[in-house]
C-alpha cells in the first residue's frame, strides 16, 4: 500500500463516518439541552421544597397560635358554646317551667 492507496482510504473512511458524526454531534447536543431544561426545572421544584419546608418548620409543632384558620375555629366554638348554651337553657328551662306551674297551681287549689 502506497501513500495515495493509503490517503484513499482515509478519505473513503472519512467519508463513511461523517455522516455518523454530524450523527452523533446533534444527538449530544439535544441531549444536552435536555439535560439543561430538566436542570432548571429541578432547580425551580428544589426552591419550592426549600419554601414549603421552611412555611412547614415555622408553623409545627401545630397549635392554635399558630393556625391559619383561627378566626373560622373562634367563630364556630363561639356558635357551639351559645347552642349548646341554649339547648342547656331549654333543657333547664322546661322542667323548671313545670315545677313553677305546678307550684302556683297547688296553691291556687
Amino acid at each position: 500500500m502506497n501513500v495515495a492507496d493509503e490517503k484513499k482510504t482515509r478519505q473513503i473512511f472519512t467519508d463513511l463516518i461523517a455522516p455518523h458524526l454530524v450523527t452523533q454531534a446533534s444527538d449530544i447536543k439535544q441531549t444536552n439541552i435536555t439535560l439543561l431544561k430538566i436542570e432548571q426545572h429541578l432547580e425551580k421544584i428544589n426552591n419550592k421544597v426549600a419554601d414549603h419546608r421552611k412555611i412547614i418548620n415555622e408553623n409545627l409543632p401545630h397549635t392554635i397560635v399558630h393556625c391559619s384558620q383561627i378566626e373560622t375555629i373562634g367563630k364556630i366554638r363561639d356558635n357551639m358554646i351559645s347552642r349548646k348554651a341554649i339547648v342547656s337553657a331549654i333543657i333547664i328551662a322546661i322542667p323548671l317551667t313545670g315545677a313553677i306551674f305546678g307550684i302556683i297551681s297547688h296553691f291556687l287549689n
